[in-house]
């Protein structure tokens, strides 16, 4: 399978256990809405295994570029409403597959 392009968002979290739910539940109303946006394959959530910040990364797969510039306009709405639920120290990359190698390297087993 061909590399995908991707936005990447990293995040803190609320820490207290009101502000986690609050935050938790918000989340995934926002994630079924952006599975939505036109071009969105997948949702991918990781969180950072040493604690440090950001404390979650998640990561949205895009069939094309141009999709994801086509919908880059909704963003702003998810991101401020992270912010409003508690979401700190928020960034955005929009990542797309290299030139020079567009397709996954991986390892040969010998």
């Amino acid at each position: 399978m061909p590399c995908r392009p991707i936005v990447v968002v990293s995040y803190d979290y609320p820490q207290t256990p009101d502000g986690s739910k609050d935050f938790l539940a918000q989340a995934d109303r926002l994630i079924k809405e952006v599975l939505g946006i036109p071009g969105v394959l997948e949702y991918w959530a990781y969180y950072n295994a040493d604690g440090a910040s950001p404390l979650a990364t998640s990561v949205l797969v895009c069939d094309t570029v141009e999709n994801i510039c086509a919908s880059r306009h909704v963003f702003p709405r998810f991101l401020f409403e992270m912010r409003a639920h508690g979401a700190t120290n928020i960034g955005v990359q929009i990542l797309a597959p290299s030139p020079q190698y567009p397709d996954p390297i991986r390892r040969q087993d010998t």
